[in-house]
């Protein structure tokens, strides 16, 4: 299966179904599912992003719930979803504040309209890569 390296947190959020639009520097043609690993490092804007979603939804995002645990794991397999299309920022279809939020949507970029997020029961301890590579998938999911 085809695999794609995300940092923290937007890696949980893609595999949970709350971020859908994952934003590139780079387009692709690939269409269809591909699993999502959580890379080895949260940067510092990802900390903050975790920290204001905590405060936004608190419900949601708390130490010990299942997205908080989602979108804190790393160097891990966490799930897959299917990218169903990819478009330059510079035509982009409408996006809600939320989503805008969770991307960087600046000119000269790409984003990658994903859908069916499925999170595996157990995230897969795995080495991530630059670009799309290859990945064995064998996993459980919920």
């Amino acid at each position: 299966m085809k695999a794609i390296s995300v940092q923290q947190p937007w890696a949980g959020l893609l595999v949970l179904g709350i971020k859908k639009c994952e934003t590139r520097s780079w387009n692709t043609k690939f269409r269809g599912k591909i699993a999502i690993h959580a890379s080895a490092k949260m940067p510092k804007e990802g900390e903050a992003l975790l920290k204001e979603l905590c405060e936004l939804l608190p419900d949601t995002f708390f130490k010990g719930s299942r997205a908080y645990n989602m979108c804190t794991v790393l160097g891990c397999v966490l799930g897959r979803v299917q990218v169903e299309d990819c478009r330059s920022t510079n035509d982009m279809k409408p996006v809600n504040a939320g989503e805008k939020m969770l991307g960087d949507f600046s000119a000269n970029r790409y984003y990658w309209w994903c859908i069916n997020p499925e999170a595996y029961l157990t995230p897969i301890p795995a080495v991530g890569q630059l670009s799309i590579w290859e990945w064995e998938d064998n996993q459980e999911r919920v």
